[in-house]
C-alpha cells in the first residue's frame, strides 16, 4: 500500500485514498477482479475497497479489521517493541528485529494511522450496508488490538457475510496461526459462487 514499507506516499491523504490506489493496481494488474486479503489496517482498506470499487473485487477476507473502535482506545505508539509484539502475535518474537526494521514498523503504524482517521470511522460504518460481494471476517478469540464486539460490526453490517473465529489467535491471525488461517481463505475461495 502507499505508505508503507518501501513504498512511495504519493498524493495519498486517506484510507479510501489507498484503496482507490489499491482499485487501480487490481485493475491494472490482475486485468480484472481480484480477491482481497486484508488485515488490521488492511481490513478496513479492504473494506474501503469493495465500497468503492466493487468492480475489482471478487471476494474479500477481512482478517481482525480496524477502522470501528467504538472505545477509542490506544493505539500502542508507546508501547515497547517486546509490548507491542506480544499484543500483535500473543507473545515477543523469537528473533530480535534489526534497528531498521524497528523504525519501519513504526513509520507503517504511523501511515495507518494518519491514514485511518479517526478510531471510529462513520462514514465507513454507514457504507458497509452496501456491500454485494461475499465478504468473510477472521477474528481471533484472544486479540488484544480490536474488541470483539467492534469486529463483528462488520458481518453485521454487511450482507451476507460471516465471521469465523480462530480460537486462542493473537491480533495477527496470518502470522500465528498461519495453517487455521490458509485453510479459512482457501475453503471460501472455494466455495459455490451461487450461494
Amino acid at each position: 500500500m502507499p505508505g508503507f514499507d518501501e513504498s512511495t506516499v504519493g498524493s495519498v491523504t486517506s484510507g479510501p485514498e489507498v484503496a482507490d490506489v489499491m482499485a487501480e493496481f487490481i485493475a491494472t494488474c490482475a486485468g480484472g477482479q481480484a480477491s482481497v486479503i486484508g488485515e488490521s489496517f488492511g481490513g478496513r482498506i479492504a473494506a474501503w475497497l469493495t465500497v468503492r470499487h466493487a468492480e475489482v473485487v471478487d471476494r474479500a477476507i477481512l482478517a481482525a479489521p480496524g477502522g470501528l473502535r467504538r472505545s477509542g482506545g490506544d493505539r500502542g505508539l508507546n508501547l515497547t517493541p517486546e509490548e507491542q509484539q506480544t499484543r500483535l502475535y500473543g507473545r515477543p518474537l523469537d528473533q530480535r528485529r534489526t534497528p531498521w526494521q524497528v523504525a519501519q514498523h513504526r513509520a507503517n503504524v504511523q501511515n495507518a494511522i494518519r491514514f485511518g482517521g479517526p478510531v471510529w470511522d462513520e462514514d465507513l460504518y454507514q457504507q458497509l450496508p452496501t456491500i454485494r460481494r461475499p465478504v468473510l471476517v477472521m477474528s481471533g478469540t484472544n486479540d488484544q488490538t480490536m474488541e470483539r464486539r467492534d469486529i463483528e460490526l462488520f458481518p453485521e453490517r454487511i450482507p451476507g457475510s460471516r465471521i469465523s473465529y480462530l480460537e486462542g489467535a493473537p491480533h495477527v491471525l496470518s502470522a500465528t496461526y498461519p495453517e487455521q488461517f490458509t485453510q479459512l481463505v482457501k475453503d471460501f475461495l472455494a466455495e459455490d459462487r451461487a450461494q
